[in-house]
């Protein structure tokens, strides 16, 4: 493995002759079975609207640190853009607990459903064929239900929860009010952990950290934004990064990796609290650069998103102007809203979390920075995402030098992203 030199500045940079290590694509639908001897049961993980499975990364790596198997842990990803057709979202999950229930012995899973896929959820369990494999289910931030039989449920919801409409109680099943987190904490923190795995348990948990790894290795999956099909012959490159511009330490990957089946990628082994990029390259797609400030522990739950070629966030994405010539950003925090004076997303000290991009209704959780009108200067924010719960966008223009660097920080936490076309550069906080 390669042994870096990490950089002050860009003139210290010392480019090293390395290997790219080629990562074979793995087969299946998550992580295979690891010897981990468990007596829990599995737990099956389902989205909301315009997200994927790593929503409950941080839930998963919880339940790791305290004694769960990492692949008794499964989130999946199912499209909920379009909920016209029940059927399809209810065949995943059935398709998802059905084999992890085959694969690990168990009689009956734990079902989390989160925001639409808590409606998702409660058209399954409708069915007392379905039911009968489920033994508890939480419902987070999501509306009213009719409580189904035989199954114990457990009601997580948020007066501050503005998407679902705050505090929604529902008669019959415990409830658990986590006061004023916002519609996407009460699916990824730690005290939504702790009030689920006192409910599955019995007990509060050990820990609500994460267990650190000195040598973290994470997996994922490749995945179409929004409409989450896996993205088929893609080719993902990693590179570490100089923390302080953001640029590769090296032109060459130090890894590669082809996307398998359902879009699986790894397993890879990444040095703790490093830097990287996760370069996503598909056949006939837009390439997307993945920045991360940096892995501490073990995550099964990455996902790496591309831009769809066809579909709803197609036709929104296809009017964006994306030029070689600027840097095309979008700053994504993955594990809550951006909530003006609340949270703080600075890019070279402006701020941009700002009252008219990011009110508590619009919880945004992307914001997309790109030079709207082609002038190549800023301006007024597009409309575009007006209509959308969760993204925004600001007319930025930030011209591609490789000279110059972004430095984002969101609530404290910095990464620095290199000013560069071309396609999309996605800071990942």
């Amino acid at each position: 493995m390669l042994m870096l030199l990490l950089a002050c500045s860009p003139e210290e940079i010392t480019e090293k002759e390395i290997e790219t290590i080629v990562v074979a694509a793995p087969n299946g639908a998550w992580k295979p079975m690891e010897d981990c001897a468990s007596n829990h049961p599995p737990i099956v993980m389902a989205h909301g609207y315009l997200a994927s499975g790593d929503t409950f990364a941080d839930h998963a790596a919880r339940f790791a640190a305290n004694g769960y198997c990492q692949d008794r842990l499964i989130s999946i990803d199912w499209n909920a853009i379009s909920q016209s057709d029940v059927e399809t979202p209810i065949q995943i999950f059935d398709d998802a607990i059905d084999k992890v229930l085959a694969e690990t012995g168990s009689d009956k899973a734990i079902l989390f459903g989160h925001s639409a896929a808590g409606w998702i959820s409660s058209e399954y369990l409708n069915d007392p064929a379905r039911s009968a494999k489920v033994s508890h289910y939480i419902h987070i931030g999501s509306g009213s239900i009719t409580p189904p039989e035989d199954v114990e449920m457990l009601n997580l919801y948020s007066d501050g929860d503005t998407i679902s409409g705050g505090g929604i109680e529902i008669e019959g099943v415990e409830n658990v009010n986590l006061a004023d987190e916002d519609h996407f904490q009460v699916a990824t923190g730690v005290n939504s952990f702790e009030a689920a795995f006192e409910f599955i348990a019995g007990q509060l948990p050990e820990t609500g950290e994460f267990l650190p790894s000195e040598q973290p290795e994470i997996w994922g999956k490749a995945l179409y934004f929004g409409d989450n099909l896996p993205i088929s012959d893609a080719i993902i490159e990693v590179y570490p990064l100089d923390p302080e511009t953001g640029r590769r330490l090296n032109d060459k990957p130090e890894s590669q990796m082809t996307v398998g089946e359902e879009g699986l990628w790894g397993p890879l082994s990444v040095q703790v609290n490093q830097p990287y990029e996760l370069r996503l390259l598909p056949e006939d797609g837009l390439e997307i650069r993945h920045y991360y400030s940096g892995f501490n522990h073990d995550d099964y739950i990455v996902r790496l998103r591309g831009m769809p070629t066809e579909g709803l966030t197609a036709t929104l994405l296809a009017t964006i102007p994306l030029r070689d010539d600027t840097t095309n950003l979008i700053s994504f925090s993955s594990r809550q809203a951006m909530i003006a004076d609340r949270d703080s997303l600075t890019i070279n000290g402006v701020e941009f979390a700002t009252p008219e991009r990011a009110s508590v209704e619009k919880t945004l959780i992307a914001l997309f920075h790109y030079d709207a009108n082609e002038d190549q200067i800023d301006g007024e924010d597009p409309s575009l995402f007006n209509s959308f719960p969760y993204l925004g966008a600001s007319d930025t223009y930030w011209p591609s030098d490789e000279e110059s660097s972004l430095q984002i920080n969101l609530n404290g936490r910095n990464l620095a992203i290199p000013q560069i076309g071309p396609g999309i550069a996605l800071a990942v906080f």
